[in-house]
């Protein structure tokens, strides 16, 4: 595990979360199913994980270091259980074309630092970076997570 996914695993025990399982088996907690999607890296060998975050109001997926390779694989994996509102790119905004069909979100999110180099934005969709809107906030809908304004 990367050290970013070690602190992520750090955060939700220290919060009360009882187990987190890179397996594929989900948990709740929050009032929320927390799932994560396990899979070795092609490009770095690493074990990795995506996380799916769903409760009734939206379905949320945060790709962490998953870069376009390992997005195809994820898809290849897990197929529709990828599909949500939100979808959380990794740093750079790169989206493989299969995930987002596969996922079909609403909503893109690129977690980004000023002045890095993003992704060109897929068809269709408007993209919100950190790095130019600041903190993003949502929240859920009868339609799933929306944007806060």
């Amino acid at each position: 595990m990367n050290p970013g996914g070690a602190n992520v695993v750090a955060a939700l025990q220290t919060a009360g979360a009882a187990m987190v399982d890179p397996a594929g088996r989900s948990w709740e907690w929050g009032g929320a199913i927390w799932r994560c999607l396990g899979f070795l890296s092609e490009a770095t060998g690493r074990s990795m994980c995506a996380v799916s975050v769903i409760d009734r109001s939206g379905r949320l997926l945060v790709l962490g270091d998953a870069g376009s390779a390992d997005q195809e694989q994820l898809c290849a994996m897990y197929g529709g259980g990828l599909r949500n509102d939100l979808l959380v790119t990794e740093p750079g905004g790169a989206l493989s074309t299969a995930l987002v069909a596969v996922a079909r979100p609403r909503l893109v999110a690129v977690p980004t630092a000023q002045g890095d180099h993003t992704a060109a934005a897929p068809d269709g969709y408007t993209v919100t970076r950190t790095a130019v809107d600041g903190d993003l906030r949502f929240s859920g809908s009868r339609r799933g997570l929306i944007e806060d304004a």
